[in-house]
């Protein structure tokens, strides 16, 4: 990849974040859906102990009366500052609302209608 590539690779995948519906287009641990970053950056550790590592969000749980039961799956027990993490984690999860109706869909953060324009992007080159 060339170095304009790089960059706008980089703008791109920092500045855009999923809009979670249905779960079927979101990667669990590696789209930026839920805080900051993804979940493979802000729980390096989880993300390592994780049996489905390249998993979209709609296989890591079901819905039950349209009320999403999650299930997440670990290579083994988790050490106490593991469990620490997990709590983390299981906090970010409960906070994000699920719609078992509505597909999943990319926002652009830098407009607000979430619309991706090359002038914004420019922008966020600069």
């Amino acid at each position: 990849m060339s170095i304009v590539q790089t960059d706008i690779h980089h703008v791109f995948t920092n500045h855009c974040k999923f809009m979670v519906g249905n779960d079927s287009l979101t990667s669990f641990w590696l789209d930026n859906w839920i805080g900051d970053y993804p979940l493979k950056t802000a729980l390096p550790r989880l993300y390592l102990l994780s049996l489905s590592k390249s998993t979209l969000v709609a296989d890591m749980g079901r819905w039950s009366n349209e009320i999403w039961l999650w299930s997440l799956q670990w290579r083994g027990p988790l050490f106490h500052f593991e469990q620490e993490q997990l709590l983390l984690l299981s906090s970010l999860l409960e906070s994000k609302p699920m719609f078992c109706h509505k597909m999943d869909k990319k926002i652009w953060t830098p407009n607000s209608d979430g619309l991706f324009s090359v002038k914004s992007c420019s922008k966020m080159m600069d």
